[in-house]
């Protein structure tokens, strides 16, 4: 089978080398900007210049001082200074509000959290506002496909076109606490599901707070790596397009970090000025400094080289937990494997049917795929080819796999030991659905930005007494009314049972430890009445379904801190039987 090999030129600009030399002069706090409150999150304004950070506990925020955070902007003066800043009132509410980014118009703003409509923020995704002539529309919900974080916090930014968004959060395949993750931008303005950018960047600590330098090269974030050092800046270079493939992080320069807690680096779109904040000197409370920087002398061009098939990184390449990504983290085992770097061209003639339906689909591939290898050397169609286990690293023959783009479900199709899945060369990105009988399903996005490359994947069994933690099954505060995002996750649930029809669960909801003990057992019950009520209207039968809610009696973690406090509320699914 063919290596497919490309060399991509880049031309680059000079990286900064003074940020690591010790050739900064000054660092100059932003004293119009800062007050005795924490600032954070600084991101320019590519149109009006105007500087947007946040502010939080500061008695003029929505919430006041028990408010984690509000977002103000501050304008530039005649002599290049940050005038008085004022709140964005339109972004903001009683909750954490943060700015993650703008569009290379500058027409967008990117935002953190879900706007849900009323008073709130979910604090687990991505919104956006237009820019208006009377100023910022209302923040709509952002689609980031299977979008998943547990951390209390999150941080991004948005490379300068628009096309690849990087978050700190902590979620699929992570290494320890936040990683950096990456997204693709859809031609529908939506983001593909979050791959882990990886090893080069991520460790056991914390990765946070990343950005993107004006030309899209080079990488700044903030990590605790070292530890009893705070949190200190870094810097990384782009090495390919894929946005996983960095060389080794460098620390920079002891003028800007400090003993301290260093986070949001920025560069304006001029790179005459590069800000971040630190709370050395602060009394702990994060200011914002900039210090300015020399022109850039353009650099030559850099190349990329091929790989040489003799070279080629095979297994140990930390690939497959960056590529694949889970609907449902519970039900998902993050276990692909690398094997073999290929491409197989498919039969010209199916270069236009992208638009076939389900059951063409499933006919042309019974006849495509199991011709001989050498008549499928043809141009328009490609090969993805997976192997998936079961108990005992045995091959799952019992294994289906689906593929979907647009309005096509793609079957896979058994050929040797593998399930193979056909692709128009024409698509960007399919998603993967990966199942067997009496076995958790998988599913995950494949990225066509990245080599092509044989997967193996292992399915955990359906083992009475397993507890599934239901992450994205969320409700109104104190009500048990779902957000509408919550179907993902049930529909998941649906399609699990329907595979399994011999399977019988228990549905548990659960609260923290404030509030009436008896009023919180009520709520947690009628939760759960909720998540059977709608399995129940998907077609489950209702006596596979058994429910209760205990309240605060069984927390999994302490409820000292709104964070283990958020853990404890939860409803969870517990396999009570699964019996042939």
């Amino acid at each position: 089978m063919p290596f497919l090999f490309r060399s991509v030129i880049f031309a680059a600009t000079c990286l900064f080398p003074y940020l690591l030399l010790g050739q900064i002069d000054t660092v100059q706090a932003l004293d119009s900007v800062n007050s005795p409150y924490d600032e954070q999150a600084p991101v320019l304004d590519p149109v009006e210049k105007a500087l947007y950070f946040t502010v939080t506990k500061h008695p003029e925020n929505v919430g006041g001082i028990k408010d984690q955070g509000d977002i103000w902007v501050s304008m530039p003066d005649s002599t290049g200074d940050w005038g008085v800043p004022q709140r964005v009132a339109v972004l903001n509410n009683q909750d954490y509000n943060a700015a993650l980014g703008f569009s290379p118009s500058g027409d967008t703003l990117y935002l953190h959290g879900w706007y849900t409509g009323g008073e709130s923020v979910y604090m687990k995704g991505v919104s956006y506002t237009v820019r208006t002539d009377t100023g910022w529309a209302k923040p709509k919900r952002l689609t980031v496909k299977f979008f998943k974080n547990v951390a209390p916090h999150q941080s991004g930014t948005l490379s300068p076109d628009g096309k690849v968004m990087l978050l700190s959060l902590e979620a699929f395949s992570g290494r320890g606490a936040e990683d950096l993750y990456v997204a693709y931008r859809q031609p529908d303005g939506s983001y593909t599901g979050l791959k882990n950018v990886g090893d080069d960047i991520n460790t056991d600590r914390q990765e946070m707070t990343p950005y993107l330098s004006p030309d899209g090269e080079t990488l700044y974030f903030a990590s605790n790596r070292n530890q009893g050092t705070g949190r200190d800046l870094y810097r990384s270079k782009r090495l390919d397009e894929t946005y996983r493939s960095w060389s080794a992080p460098e620390m920079l320069d002891t003028t800007i970090n400090t003993t301290g807690i260093e986070l949001y680096f920025t560069i304006d779109l001029a790179q005459e000025w590069a800000y971040f904040t630190s709370n050395q000197n602060s009394e702990g409370y994060g200011d914002i400094y900039r210090f300015r920087l020399p022109p850039p002398p353009v650099d030559s061009t850099r190349q990329i080289d091929s790989l040489a098939p003799d070279t080629l990184p095979l297994v140990d390449t930390p690939l497959v937990d960056s590529l694949l990504i889970s609907v449902v983290d519970s039900l998902v085992v993050d276990t692909g494997s690398v094997v073999e770097v290929a491409t197989t061209p498919m039969d010209s003639s199916m270069a236009d049917t992208t638009e076939i339906g389900y059951n063409e689909a499933v006919a042309v591939a019974d006849s495509v795929m199991n011709t001989e290898a050498d008549s499928l050397d043809r141009l328009g169609w490609s090969q993805l080819r997976l192997q998936v286990f079961g108990e005992g690293d045995s091959l799952l023959r019992s294994a289906k796999v689906e593929a979907h783009w647009a309005d096509t479900t793609w079957m896979g199709v058994w050929e040797d030991d593998s399930l193979v899945v056909g692709y128009p060369d024409t698509l960007t990105e399919f998603d993967l659905r990966i199942s067997a009988p009496r076995y958790f399903a998988q599913e995950h996005t494949f990225n066509l930005a990245d080599s092509l490359v044989f997967f193996s994947f292992s399915l955990d069994p359906i083992a009475v007494g397993a507890t599934v933690k239901l992450e994205s099954v969320l409700f109104r505060r104190g009500s048990d009314e779902m957000f509408p995002e919550s179907s993902v996750e049930l529909d998941e649930v649906v399609k699990l049972m329907e595979e399994n029809p011999k399977m019988e669960i228990e549905l548990g909801g659960h609260t923290d430890n404030r509030g009436n003990p008896l009023a919180n057992v009520e709520l947690s019950e009628a939760r759960v009445a909720t998540v059977k009520a709608y399995l129940v209207a998907a077609g489950i039968a209702a006596g596979r379904i058994q429910g209760k809610g205990y309240g605060g009696a069984k927390p999994i973690s302490e409820n000292t801190t709104e964070e283990s406090r958020a853990k404890n509320r939860r409803v969870e699914m517990k396999v009570i039987s699964n019996d042939d």
